[in-house]
């Protein structure tokens, strides 16, 4: 269950860094 609990874990932040990328990338080409 803890391994899962990371895997899971990893699989959000990812997700989060993918949209700050996404609306990030955007802003600095403005």
């Amino acid at each position: 269950q803890i391994f899962q609990k990371f895997e899971c874990r990893d699989q959000v932040d990812g997700g989060i860094v993918q949209n700050v990328v996404r609306w990030s990338i955007p802003s600095i080409l403005e």
